[in-house]
């Protein structure tokens, strides 16, 4: 484990056996729990999400680490009320 974060790189991409996971789970390492990553993107790339290359970007480092991504359009969430000022 020490090497991983040595390396800057989040405890959830650990394989861990089941000793090996309480020891982790008592450390309550932020970095052990899952991501979800969240796409903004414009009305108009909401309509092809895979087209865009910043959303493909975003879910090839997600994919990296075993992560999920939502893509969303803020602006739409804002004039549907969805989201107050």
């Amino acid at each position: 484990m020490r090497d991983i974060l040595k390396e800057e790189k989040p405890a959830r991409l650990l394989e861990l056996d089941k000793e090996e996971q309480k020891i982790a789970k008592g450390l309550h390492l932020l970095t052990m729990k899952p991501m979800l990553y969240v796409a903004n993107v414009s009305e108009d790339d909401l309509l092809d999400v895979d087209a865009n290359k910043h959303v493909a970007s975003v879910r090839e480092f997600a994919a990296s680490e075993g992560s999920q991504v939502i893509v969303v359009c803020a602006k739409n969430r804002r004039r549907n009320g969805f989201i107050r000022r």
